[in-house]
C-alpha cells in the first residue's frame, strides 16, 4: 500500500529530537559501558532464563541469553554482527539478518535517527491509553520496516512492530511493548519488555531488568564474541 501521510502530522525531525531528549542514550559516551541483567520468561512454555545486554558508545552491543541450558549470543562491534549458540559456532552475519540485529539496539531506538532510520517518516496519529501516539515507519514501502509507537507529548517509545530472526524459524514478525521506564543516571530506559511473536508455539516473552552496572570493564574481543 502506498500513500501520502497527512500534511498535518508532526515533523519526523521534531519527534526524533523529543525521543533523543527524553531517553538520553547519548550519555553513555561519558558514563561508560552499561550492562543490564534480565530475567526472561516464556509463559506459554513455562520456561525461565536469563539475559545480559552490554552497551558501549557509540553503537557497540552484545546480548547473552541462557534458556533451558541452551545459550545464544549476538554482538555488533561497530562493523560486523556475529552470533554463536549452543548449536552453531561463531559466524558473521550479512544482509538482512545483520540489519535486523543492528536495529534491535537501544542506540537505534533512542539515538540519532538520521543514522539509524534515514528513511523514517510519520505515518499516523492515534489515541490510546490516554495518550496521543504517533506512528513512525523507519523505512519506505519497498521492504519490511519497523514501526515505532511514540508518546507525542513526552517522546517516550511505547512499542514497536518489526521483524526479527529466530533460529529454526527464520524471519518472523514481532510486537514489542516497553514499560516500567526508569532513570539510569540520566538515561530513561525500560525495565520491562514484552515481545509477542507471530508464532503460536512461542507466544510472549517477557524480560525484566534485575540489576545494572555502569562503567563496566570491557574484556578484549567482547564484541567479537572471542571470550
Amino acid at each position: 500500500v502506498r500513500f501520502e501521510p497527512s500534511a498535518e502530522l508532526p515533523n519526523v525531525e521534531e519527534i526524533a529530537a523529543r525521543v533523543a531528549k527524553l531517553h538520553r542514550i547519548d550519555l553513555l559516551e561519558s558514563l561508560g559501558p552499561l550492562r543490564l541483567n534480565d530475567e526472561l520468561t516464556i509463559e506459554k512454555q513455562d520456561i525461565t532464563g536469563e539475559m545480559s545486554t552490554l552497551l558501549a558508545w557509540p553503537d557497540r552491543m552484545r546480548v547473552d541469553s541462557l534458556v533451558a541450558d541452551q545459550f545464544e549470543r549476538y554482538a555488533f562491534d561497530g562493523e560486523n554482527c556475529r552470533t554463536v549458540s549452543s548449536l552453531k559456532p561463531v559466524a558473521i552475519l550479512e544482509g538482512e539478518r545483520a540489519q535486523l540485529l543492528r536495529l534491535e539496539s537501544p542506540f537505534a531506538r533512542y539515538g540519532d535517527w538520521k543514522r539509524w532510520y534515514p528513511e523514517a517518516h510519520v505515518i499516523q496519529k492515534i489515541s490510546g491509553g490516554g495518550k496521543e501516539v504517533v506512528l513512525i515507519r523507519s523505512g519506505d514501502t519497498s521492504a519490511p520496516a519497523r514501526t515505532l509507537y511514540i508518546d507525542l507529548e513526552k517522546g517516550g517509545i511505547l512499542a514497536e512492530d518489526s521483524m526479527t530472526f529466530i533460529e529454526t524459524l527464520g524471519r518472523i514478525g514481532q510486537h514489542v511493548e516497553f514499560g516500567d521506564y526508569r532513570d539510569v543516571s540520566g538515561m530513561f530506559l525500560p525495565f520491562r519488555t514484552e515481545i509477542e511473536y507471530a508464532h503460536s508455539m512461542i507466544g510472549t516473552i517477557t524480560t525484566t531488568v534485575t540489576d545494572y552496572e555502569l562503567g563496566v570493564e570491557l574484556p578484549e574481543g567482547v564484541f567479537e564474541l572471542k571470550d
